[in-house]
């Protein structure tokens, strides 16, 4: 929107709300580091010239409107109609068109102003954040850094639980085979080993089975479904068959695997 004067079309588009700004492209204040306070005065300059705006465009909405002689004239065609109904002259009715013209120039000249006003503490903010930007960049790189070490951290502990999973697992394995009478080897003590299927085999995503699953939830899923295929009886749980109300002992993936049909104690 520029400074100079507005037009009806214009007008007919600053009826709808505030000059349209677009902030979102700008960082917050905290963003300018040492300049953060100058930055948080220039926004709430901005913020300051649109509300008074947002004020003038609600209190003079019908003057600012293109079709403002339209609205103007059917008024006063009404209060005409009222005033012979009434009995009462017509001419002696304030005219609303007459009212609204004489001050329509006089709002648009303050709308102008008040439209510059916000344009200016835009573009005000827009040259300042642009002269800042390797502060900008510094301050926001700090915070990209510090996450990235907080993410290296969590991701070395995950990995750290992860392998502790891993070798649970194994434990599982050789448990499920030893409770079946198979031959087995010697009992897995390994505090870390990557989680694996079994025998040793891959895991395969349950639903990308191309591409073996990523570690934490997919992964869980994917070891508890090899679980209930490789140790079937290794986690035997007590549950209720809601069609007979029998109290049975199933394994947990035939428990999930029934649709509701058993309800674990």
């Amino acid at each position: 929107m520029r400074a100079s004067a507005l037009t009806d079309e214009e007008i007919a588009y600053l009826a709808e709300g505030a000059p349209e700004i677009n902030t979102s492209e700008l960082p917050p204040a905290e963003a300018f580091g040492p300049h953060a306070e100058e930055a948080a005065r220039i926004y709430a300059e901005l913020d300051s010239a649109v509300e008074a705006w947002a004020e003038f465009d609600a209190e003079w909405a019908e003057l600012l409107d293109p079709n403002w002689r339209k609205i103007a004239r059917a008024r006063d065609k009404a209060a005409g109609a009222q005033a012979r109904r009434q009995g009462k002259d017509p001419l002696e009715v304030p005219s609303v068109l007459d009212d609204w013209a004489s001050k329509r120039d006089r709002i648009m000249g303050a709308a102008e102003v008040l439209v510059s006003e916000v344009n200016s503490a835009y573009m005000g903010l827009r040259a300042f954040a642009l002269k800042h930007r390797d502060e900008i960049l510094i301050n926001v790189r700090v915070d990209f850094e510090s996450a990235e070490a907080a993410y290296a951290d969590a991701a070395a502990e995950m990995y750290r639980v992860r392998n502790k999973y891993g070798a649970a697992l194994q434990r599982v394995y050789w448990a499920g085979a030893f409770g079946t009478g198979r031959q087995v080897g010697p009992y897995p003590n390994a505090d870390s080993i990557t989680p694996v299927g079994p025998g040793g085999s891959d895991l395969h995503d349950l639903y990308f089975t191309d591409r073996p699953p990523f570690p934490g939830a997919a992964e869980i899923k994917t070891v508890r479904s090899a679980i209930g295929d490789a140790v079937e009886g290794a986690f035997m749980v007590d549950a209720i068959d809601t069609e007979t109300g029998e109290r049975v002992r199933l394994s947990e993936s035939s428990v999930r695997s029934t649709s509701g049909r058993y309800v674990r104690l």
